[in-house]
């Protein structure tokens, strides 16, 4: 029975497991505040959750849109263990100004939660008639890179009914061309458009006025690293014309293994593995 112990014992080291949005560098891909067409109002509350047992050092970083971000306006603050802090909505003090959207990075030193409700609602009315959507942070681990590929869900080009955005964030301060292919349901590419992406930048792309002749259904935002040492993130939105409700859509990423080893300690995990086996099979003959 050694050699089934050790060959499970290899296995689990080495399986995957689903990857938790918890980290010590986390982006939002889409927050703000601001007037809208049609007189509504663009606002953003923001949780983060210290669920570990230490104090956590914080520094959020507001990441203005359509612009490198070398020195992002900074927040600092600790948070105690399981406690939440809430930004509702968020205000200067986060943003550095008084009205922008972008996207905001939050770094510590220790893990944490985020997630933001992104929301409009008409200037005159209360909150309690605004339309929402939900964005997880993602973390800057699973950004992708040159030669890189991630897709997102939930693209339907029907100008009449309804809109598709994408907000992307570089995450390595570094610039990126990348591609955005278009994916019917079939898996076929029915089109392609390549962007460019600077240092620390947040950029929110129409898919429909990239792609203004375009008509599909069900498809996916595939989005592939070109050239460049920058890094992204993306998460994309569905929105109908007429009641403004959105669905978020976030990126895919690879799982990562349960526990990092260097190369040569799986090789020896592999060698050892093997030998037990072999000599398994040997003594039972």
């Amino acid at each position: 029975m050694r050699f089934v112990l050790v060959a499970t014992l290899f296995l689990s080291l080495a399986s995957p497991i689903s990857a938790a949005s918890s980290d010590i560098d986390l982006f939002v891909p889409v927050a703000g505040h601001g007037r809208q067409a049609g007189g509504r109002v663009f606002d953003t509350t923001l949780w983060i959750t210290n669920s570990g047992n230490t104090p956590a050092h914080v520094t959020l970083q507001f990441l203005r849109a359509m612009q490198s971000n070398p020195s992002p306006h900074t927040t600092t603050f600790t948070l105690a263990p399981s406690a939440t802090r809430v930004f509702d909505p968020i205000s200067r003090d986060l943003l550095g100004i008084d009205e922008g959207v972008g996207a905001i990075r939050i770094r510590s030193d220790q893990a944490l939660l985020a997630a933001v409700r992104a929301f409009t609602r008409v200037e005159s009315e209360p909150r309690s008639r605004a339309v929402a959507t939900t964005f997880n942070a993602i973390p800057a681990r699973f950004a992708i890179g040159n030669g890189q590929t991630a897709i997102a869900q939930g693209v339907t080009l029907d100008p009449a009914a309804e809109r598709n955005r994408l907000y992307v964030v570089e995450t390595a301060g570094q610039p990126l061309t990348y591609s955005l292919a278009i994916v019917d349901a079939n898996g076929n590419t029915v089109a392609q458009k390549a962007f460019y992406i600077t240092a620390f930048e947040e950029r929110s792309i129409d898919v429909g006025d990239e792609f203004p002749n375009l008509r599909v259904d069900h498809a996916i935002a595939r989005v592939r690293g070109m050239n460049g040492n920058g890094r992204i993130i993306f998460a994309g939105t569905q929105i109908a014309r007429d009641s403004q409700d959105g669905n978020a859509y976030e990126m895919s990423y690879v799982n990562e293994p349960r526990v990092r080893m260097p190369i040569g300690e799986i090789v020896a995990y592999v060698i050892v593995a093997c030998a037990v086996i072999i000599a398994a099979a040997v003594y039972r003959r």
